[in-house]
């Protein structure tokens, strides 16, 4: 699966709100370079499988934590981070985050 092919699947089956919220084709590359592992600009069927298991997490993250309004509000952010792996997989209290700073580059590099 290209970029081109990701934009419209995710536009068509994850995304159905109003009509400026679309994943824009840029979007859509980053994506495909952050999932693609072959680094041929494409994702494989196990690559996908990944990506699609990363966005239902996320979007069910979102759908649990936002208020009755649609609207994801900063104070439900603390809510939402809780309700991650990564949380769990790193906080030694549930409280708060302890990363080292490779540890953090990690987090925002390949999450």
């Amino acid at each position: 699966m290209d970029a081109t092919q990701l934009q419209s699947l995710l536009n068509q089956e994850l995304l159905k709100g109003a009509p400026g919220d679309t994943f824009s084709l840029d979007e859509c590359r980053s994506i495909v370079a952050l999932m693609d592992l072959k680094v041929n600009g494409w994702l494989d069927q196990e690559q996908f499988a990944r990506l699609w298991g990363r966005l239902v997490r996320c979007q069910s993250v979102f759908q649990n934590t936002q208020n009755r309004s649609g609207v994801f509000l900063s104070l439900d952010l603390w809510k939402a981070i809780k309700d991650t792996e990564t949380f769990r997989n790193l906080s030694k209290d549930g409280k708060r985050l302890y990363l080292t700073e490779m540890e953090w580059m990690n987090l925002v590099m390949y999450n």
